[in-house]
């Protein structure tokens, strides 16, 4: 759902047969390879899939744009169509096309989570997605009639309100944030705030407070539980602390943004709209 998106179209130069797709300079060709060897070890468990979606995440980190060859060559083979991998290894595949401005084989494959994948979630999201990948294509038409379509199937789910939103009601995030608006969270002295502002473009600022000295980890997820940004990772006194997060790079979208701390964990959500 959440979507890296390049204006500039992929120009990749794939067709050459001696193409290398794992070669490079960098340290590229040994994390992938890394990842992958974990990825064949567990299969579909918890580590598996943090592997597969690590794979992908290191392509975006070292501007690769032949993931689709990869996943043909080395992905693919090991993920049939039924298995419960399948759907996620599309919105990988998917999610790279769209960073290279393949819109046409991206939006193929979007179809193909909306109608043949049976997975209620993959479909729904495949049907949020139409909408913006039309109005990236500048077909207003088509992107209109996809969200109504949205509207109609998803009446009270979040992302109506977003879709509401493309459709010309201005009002309706800041609506949503109201009437859905958490509490703040105080689990043992721990405090995570609503970041401000919500919804933002292209920043937001983050307060949060610890009430002792230790290990504090905040990071941002998107809807489908990939992480997207490490806000912090260290050892921090107790007391009150404010971090930005920057998501100029990351498409419009409802995020997750979590506050770890020994065992708690305190969880919001905040709403990226460009």
């Amino acid at each position: 759902m959440n979507l890296y998106v390049s204006n500039e179209t992929g120009n990749n130069n794939l067709n050459s047969p001696t193409l290398n797709i794992l070669s490079s300079e960098n340290d590229d060709k040994k994390e992938i390879e890394e990842q992958l060897d974990l990825f064949k070890k567990n299969g579909s468990n918890k580590d598996g899939m943090e592997a597969l979606q690590k794979i992908e995440r290191l392509f975006t980190q070292y501007a690769r744009m032949d993931f689709s060859d990869f996943s043909k060559k080395e992905l693919r083979p090991l993920i049939k169509e039924k298995d419960r991998l399948y759907p996620l290894l599309l919105e990988l595949e998917m999610h790279q096309m769209l960073i290279n401005g393949n819109l046409k084989e991206a939006f193929v494959i979007n179809d193909q989570l909306e109608k043949e994948i049976n997975d209620k979630t993959a479909n729904k999201l495949a049907l949020f997605r139409k909408g913006f990948i039309y109005l990236l294509e500048n077909d207003k038409t088509a992107a209109e009639k996809a969200f109504i379509e949205f509207i109609s199937k998803y009446p009270e789910d979040e992302l109506t309100t977003i879709v509401n939103y493309a459709l010309g009601d201005k009002n309706s995030l800041n609506k949503a944030v109201v009437k859905n608006q958490e509490e703040k969270t105080v689990s043992e002295g721990f405090v995570l705030e609503d970041c401000y502002p919500n919804p933002f473009n292209p920043s937001t600022t983050i307060r949060y407070q610890i009430p002792q000295d230790g290990h504090i980890s905040l990071k941002v997820y998107d809807m489908l539980g990939r992480e997207v940004a490490q806000l912090v990772n260290e050892v921090k006194r107790a007391g009150e602390y404010t971090v930005s997060f920057d998501g100029s790079k990351l498409s419009s979208g409802v995020y997750i943004y979590k506050l770890i701390s020994n065992n708690v964990n305190i969880s919001k959500k905040m709403i990226l709209m460009k």
